[in-house]
């Protein structure tokens, strides 16, 4: 399903992010990874894939990884948005308190309420520069 298809993963350095990498990899897609971790490259090489240093905090970082993307194979046809920022590290039990949020103005997970990780593919759908 997604042979010869540029595919961008973000947070592929280690887990989730890397498995999916990986999964997209077995299904022979043009894969363009991010991370904020240098072993990302690792990774990237270990796949054939490009990869892109990017702090997805920062605009300038999430701009780059796509531009590079375009750059490298004209158009993107899927996403799996994996990485995620946070304002303050979680609490004691991996929620932060109503304190630790700043009175509710704390940004929502990339993860759907399910638990997966939020991935956009259209057959046919493109975004190129």
């Amino acid at each position: 399903m997604f042979r010869g298809k540029v595919v961008l993963v973000t947070g592929a350095a280690r887990g989730i992010g890397r498995a999916i990498a990986e999964a997209f990899a077995q299904e022979q897609a043009l894969l363009v990874l991010c991370d904020i971790r240098p072993e990302g490259l690792e990774v990237a090489k270990g796949l054939g894939a490009l990869f892109v240093y990017a702090d997805l905090a920062q605009a300038t970082h999430r701009e780059r990884f796509v531009e590079q993307a375009v750059k490298q194979w004209g158009s993107i046809q899927g996403l799996n948005f994996n990485g995620g920022t946070a304002r303050k590290p979680a609490g004691r039990f991996g929620r932060a308190s109503p304190h630790e949020r700043g009175a509710g103005q704390h940004r929502r997970p990339a993860a759907r309420s399910s638990g997966r990780p939020a991935t956009w593919a259209a057959p046919g759908a493109e975004f190129s520069g």
